[in-house]
């Protein structure tokens, strides 16, 4: 008897739409909650506090060495203490559950365009941070974006290191040749600078007493500033002289090393000499009141420098033709040239560093920046490192609008040490629009670096 074939699921149109149609639903639920993890997968909840939350947005990477282990889900405003901080709440994997109460926490830069996420830096504390805890204040570090470091430049400053870069290409043109000769004998002259370094650091040499020397000078010197001042601007003349010279004075300064050389063999054959003048000055002291008992002994004393003396002679030639090239050097034209660039250059480059001193000594801020950006550019996934390009993921500030952001926060020029504030860094996180300058007055200062800290945070992180 032959059976009936029974019918395969595959041949009923309704089941198979219903199938098609419920993958699909999972496929879109799951695509719709990926930025809040995915269902049924344990995460390890926990808040952190932040003086900035630095365009931090639900949704970023936390990252620990680099390596994503979660994602932020909410950031918020809040007083504490009548500060406004930024508290961030985040999801991470489970196995890093619990995470050390010293756990430290860096808003870094992802992109150059403002896209960042937060950093984890696990400590070593027994103490352990429960579900739902709150990582204080105290354990943020301060970053410093790239666009703070473009931004500390006002138009002022931009002018003035236009013009230093400037001078400094018209000085280098065409001399690169000379430049490969000085990098080439480099080696030879910081060898011959130990032993300079070596004299000066002597006990004999007395170097802190000639500084104390030159303060006491200045000190003197200090209330006939404005006749120093007066003599300075007379000697423009000399200067322009020496511009119009600019030849020879190239000239001069190729002849330099020879010079140099022939001066040091020289005073090679009178250090004899030297040592017998400094002797009988010790020794003719006393007998300047009895220089008649002291006449033999005197004329002794030259008797024994008369070889000294004829030896001397050899540097005479090497000595007139220095003579003859200074010559040459204060009757050309091109010297005054060049010595007046050289002072325009020096005047240029003077509000330049006035006005950037305070952003390093003040607020560290191009130590912090260095410090932060090394891992951008070593770490990373398969695609490349974080030191790339990509965009913010606000709508608000990515469409056209016909006013800024309600979101937008956006210091155009940030004072970073210039007038008492280090705004970089310690800006704090308020809710709502701000553009221009940072409400109330921040820190003065910022994280300190040393020497190591870099290499012992990457180390620590690979463990």
């Amino acid at each position: 008897m032959n059976r009936r074939p029974g019918r395969s699921v595959y041949a009923s149109p309704v089941l198979v739409g219903a199938v098609a149609i419920l993958v699909v639903v999972v496929a879109v639920f799951l695509a719709y909650n990926a930025n809040n993890g995915l269902p049924f997968v344990p995460t390890y909840s926990f808040k952190a506090t932040l003086p900035d939350a630095q365009e931090l947005l639900p949704g970023n990477d936390v990252r620990v060495s680099g390596t994503r282990v979660g994602q932020v889900t909410d950031v918020t405003a809040q007083d504490e203490g009548g500060r406004p901080v930024a508290v961030v709440s985040m999801q991470v994997e489970s196995s890093l559950k619990p995470l050390p109460r010293d756990t430290r926490i860096l808003v870094r830069q992802r992109s150059n365009v403002g896209l960042k996420y937060l950093e984890l830096q696990p400590g070593h504390s027994r103490a352990t941070l429960p579900e739902g805890g709150t990582l204080p204040l105290a354990n943020a570090r301060a970053a410093v974006d790239l666009a703070d470091v473009v931004n500390t430049f006002d138009p002022k400053t931009r002018a003035a290191l236009r013009g230093t870069i400037s001078g400094l290409g018209v000085g280098l043109a065409g001399r690169g040749e000379a430049l490969n000769r000085s990098l080439e004998v480099l080696p030879a002259t910081v060898a011959d600078l130990r032993s300079v370094m070596r004299t000066l650091a002597a006990r004999r040499t007395d170097l802190d007493g000639f500084v104390r020397g030159l303060d006491a000078a200045a000190t003197v010197v200090a209330p006939r500033a404005e006749d120093l001042r007066a003599v300075l601007d007379r000697g423009a003349t000399t200067f322009a002289a020496l511009a119009a010279e600019r030849g020879a004075l190239g000239r001069s300064i190729e002849l330099a090393a020879p010079t140099e050389r022939a001066g040091a063999r020289a005073f090679r054959v009178l250090a004899p000499l030297t040592a017998t003048a400094t002797a009988l000055i010790r020794d003719a002291t006393p007998g300047v009141r009895q220089l008649r008992v002291a006449g033999p002994t005197l004329a002794g004393a030259l008797r024994a420098s008369g070889p000294a003396v004829g030896r001397a002679r050899a540097v005479l030639p090497s000595l007139d033709a220095v003579v003859a090239r200074l010559r040459t050097l204060s009757r050309s034209r091109d010297t005054t040239g060049a010595l007046q660039r050289l002072t325009d250059s020096v005047g240029v480059l003077t509000p330049l560093l006035t006005f950037v001193n305070p952003f390093q000594t003040k607020c560290n801020a191009l130590a912090l920046w260095a410090r932060n950006v090394a891992s951008l550019a070593s770490e990373g996934t398969v695609q490349g490192t974080w030191f790339r390009f990509l965009n913010p993921s606000d709508p608000t500030q990515l469409l056209p609008r016909s006013t800024p952001s309600p979101d937008l926060h956006q210091i155009t020029t940030p004072d970073v040490g210039q007038h008492g504030e280090c705004e970089s860094g310690n800006t704090p996180y308020l809710p709502g629009q701000h553009i221009g300058d940072a409400p109330g007055r921040q820190p003065d200062a910022t994280d300190q670096t040393a020497p190591g800290t870099i290499p012992e945070m990457v180390a620590r992180e690979r463990r």
